[in-house]
């Protein structure tokens, strides 16, 4: 068994192991550093680079257009508006067509208003260039004119045709100053006065009846 005598023998040969240099406190002291934070005799330690840290890709180039999809919606696009056009010229070519019928169609039945207006009219002057008063009516008629005249008939004469005089009675004749007046159609009477006239007869049925048909 080896005494310390020994081992210490065994150190004495040994060649000295150069180790790391102590730093020097005295001359790191004196140099004119500026002011660095932390511990003044360690050097910055430099940062580890994680293991995991990737660098990114890089983007992918785009795609180089497609010239034959391109022509595609070209043609696409140009089809579409080439329809719509048509749709468009269509749609008014209908509307041109639908405002000549109505057009047309007005025509037609304004023509077929009038028509039918004048065939109403002459018939009423047809019947009416026929009629022939009775005594009864003719009174009645001379009466209600007068009504509407108010007391002023008293003073108005009265035109009557010479042949519907003889339908009044004695009676009524002598309410009112008769003329016999041939331009009053038969069945037609006048009341004329100083501040106008009144008539009742075929000429002014007539006119009523037209402005009654053709409004």
């Amino acid at each position: 068994m080896a005494s310390s005598s020994d081992w210490m023998s065994a150190l004495a040969e040994m060649e000295p192991v150069a180790g790391p240099a102590a730093p020097n406190w005295i001359e790191a002291l004196g140099a004119g550093h500026s002011f660095v934070a932390g511990f003044p005799a360690r050097d910055k330690p430099k940062e580890p680079r994680r293991p995991d840290a990737q660098v990114p890709a890089p983007a992918p180039a785009p795609d180089a257009p497609d010239p034959v999809a391109e022509a595609f919606a070209r043609g696409e696009a140009g089809g579409r508006a080439a329809a719509a056009a048509e749709y468009r010229a269509e749609q008014e070519k209908q509307r041109g067509l639908r405002l000549n019928f109505r057009a047309l169609d007005q025509a037609a039945m304004d023509s077929l208003a009038s028509e039918l207006s004048n065939t109403v009219i002459a018939l009423c002057e047809a019947a009416i260039a026929g009629f022939t008063p009775d005594p009864q009516s003719l009174s009645q008629r001379c009466h209600e004119a007068a009504r509407r005249i108010g007391s002023a008939a008293a003073e108005c004469a009265l035109h009557l045709h010479p042949q519907d005089i003889e339908l009044l009675a004695p009676e009524t004749r002598e309410h009112w100053r008769i003329v016999p007046d041939p331009a009053v159609e038969r069945g037609g009477l006048r009341f004329e006065g100083d501040e106008g006239a009144i008539s009742d007869g075929p000429a002014d049925w007539r006119r009523a009846i037209a402005a009654a048909i053709r409004g």
